[in-house]
């Protein structure tokens, strides 16, 4: 009875469904200059995982200009889309790559509903397959890259529906777009 009982345990632990953690939505709350590698920037509270969502600029009441740092390297997949849309602050929101680091997102779209949103990259890498500056009506996005900063995309768009537009500046770093 002794081995039967051994052999079931053993046999239910393998038969179990593997469990897998699912992506979340993680909104910036941290304040200007906070670094993205800090847990208690996040709601909810922890640094975005693989294929997460992250939205960026909804978080103050009162005119501000928040700068967030990215200082971490993310792997694999990464993020399933990076959203910057300073639709909470009045003022505007910038994520600064300035460090050795590697940004890596399905779909990146800097300003979505609004004008004020800035992705200014002068260090590491920032990996996507669609980067929008400016989607939706109204909407305004801006991206500086600079010094030894690589962006790699498979499509850039600026001002892609409705009256929304962005500018794209290029003073150093390269600039790789496959299709």
């Amino acid at each position: 009875m002794k081995t039967v009982s051994c052999l079931f345990v053993v046999l239910a632990l393998v038969m179990a469904p593997c469990q897998t953690a699912s992506a979340a939505t993680r909104l910036w709350i941290g304040a200007d200059g906070a670094f993205w590698s800090t847990p208690t920037v996040w709601n909810p509270n922890g640094i975005p995982l693989l294929l997460d969502d992250v939205v960026m600029g909804t978080q103050f009441a009162a005119t501000q200009n928040v700068t967030a740092n990215f200082n971490v390297t993310l792997t694999g997949a990464g993020l399933n889309s990076l959203v910057i849309n300073s639709t909470g602050i009045g003022g505007i929101f910038t994520l600064s790559q300035t460090v050795a680091s590697a940004m890596i997102a399905t779909t990146e779209t800097i300003g979505s509903t609004i004008s004020g949103n800035v992705y200014t990259q002068s260090a590491g890498t920032n990996t996507t397959n669609t980067l929008y500056l400016g989607f939706g009506n109204g909407a305004f996005g801006n991206y500086n890259l600079s010094s030894t900063g690589t962006l790699n995309a498979v499509s850039e768009y600026i001002g892609f529906a409705g009256t929304g537009g962005g500018v794209f500046t290029q003073s150093g770093g390269t600039n790789n777009v496959t299709s």
